[in-house]
Order: structure tokens, then sequence, then C-alpha cells
């Protein structure tokens, strides 16, 4: 039983030979893998393996922040150098494919982000499911092939994280015609930090609501912003 961040966190590893069994529990729910240690190519010591997560509270992973909340289920494979056990939060590297069940995501309310053409910054979106590929190397972080919905509202993207927990990336966020009338989306760039994420629009983007806000007001706007991307040719990047 750990204490601080890992408290609750409980883990068995069971070797044989130069394999191991992981049978753990950490945010409620279960991780379960194998690894097997080695040589590379470079004859240096290298670790191996893959792991399973079920209805584990993602939070668990990114304490003290929580700007994602919900039950995670995934699959990780994991490889990383050994040569320097020290360093080894800097050289390991995963690839997971997940899924989030009833997924929150705090400081960012992307059906206002739609509404207000990227101006908003706070509140949280909830999310029926959250799907995806996540790659580390070390402390960054790429989110790939990311897919949201909800409802009325759904999104498509990619986020990056680096080592600072700096984010960067962008989406395309949609709100279907019950939520605002007609249906409307708009693309938004990620940024910020773990600790306080932030969408704006690209200046295509800006371009196209400052024309649809001459021609209509409210959904003109995010339509047009939707275009100015479009078009951004003409508008620039």
């Amino acid at each position: 039983m750990a204490q601080g961040r890992w408290q609750g966190v409980e883990a068995k590893l069971q070797r044989t030979g130069n394999r191991w069994n992981l049978n753990g529990r950490v945010g409620g729910g279960a991780i379960t893998g194998r690894f097997e240690s080695g040589k590379n190519a470079r004859g240096e010591p290298q670790l191996q393996g893959e792991f399973d997560t079920s209805n584990v509270e993602v939070s668990a992973f990114t304490a003290p922040s929580k700007t994602m909340t919900g039950r995670l289920e995934a699959h990780t494979n994991v490889q990383a150098n050994l040569r320097d056990l020290g360093a080894l939060p800097d050289v390991v590297q995963t690839q997971t494919k997940f899924t989030v069940h009833n997924a929150v995501i705090h400081g960012i309310d992307l059906a206002q982000a739609v509404k207000t053409v990227g101006m908003n910054r706070s509140g949280e979106t909830r999310l029926d499911t959250l799907a995806g590929q996540l790659v580390t190397h070390g402390r960054a972080a790429e989110l790939n092939n990311l897919v949201a919905s909800s409802g009325a509202l759904s999104a498509t993207g990619h986020v990056t994280m680096s080592a600072e927990k700096n984010l960067g990336g962008s989406m395309n966020v949609n709100l279907a015609e019950r939520a605002v009338g007609t249906a409307v989306g708009i693309p938004l760039v990620v940024g910020g930090t773990l600790d306080s994420p932030s969408v704006t629009l690209s200046r295509a983007a800006l371009a196209g609501a400052a024309v649809g806000t001459l021609i209509a007001p409210g959904v003109g706007t995010a339509a047009g912003a939707g275009l100015g991307e479009k078009l951004k040719g003409l508008f620039g990047k």
C-alpha cells in the first residue's frame, strides 16, 4: 500500500526467469500484464512488455492534475532501455489504444467553444466516450485519432504534450442542430498546459468568423469560422 500520489495502489509482480507477470489495482480498477527483460541490438539491457487496463479512473495516472476524469479501458505496449535506471522516466516509450467511458474534460467547455467561436476557456465537457491512441516518449505524449461523442456533440483531433506539460494540437468540434438551432462545426487550436488547457481559433477560422458575424449573429459566426478554415488559402494559416 503506497502513500501520497500512489495511495491505494496495489501491485504484485511474479518472476519466472526473465519474465514478470503483473497484477495490480489502481484507481478502482485493474492492471494486468507481462514484461520481459533482455538486450537490444547494441547489447544494452532493455525491458519490453504489454498490459491491459480495465475500469481504472483515468485521473489516477495524471494526479495531482485532474484535466480529465472517467473510466479507462486500454491496451498498452511498453519498451524501455535499462542502461541507466535513473533516466528511465525519460526513455520509456509506450503505445496505447484506449477508450474512456463517461469522460469529463475539466477546464474546457467544447460546446461553448463552438457557440462562442473559441473564446470560451473554462467549464467542462461531458462525453459518453473518448477513444484514441496515446504514444509517449519519456515525459512527452501525443494523442492521435481522437474521437469523442456525447449527445449533440462530437469531436475529432490530436493533442500533444511536451515534457514541460505544454499542450498543442487541434480539434474539429461539431454540434448537432438541436443544440444551437442548426448544425455547426468549427476547428479549434489546443493550447495552454495540462493543468490549464485552452482552445482558440486559427487565423483562417477567425477571419471566417468575422465574415459570419456580418452576415448573421450567433450561428452565422460559428458557421463562418468553419468556412474560413476551408478557405484558409485566402485568409492565411
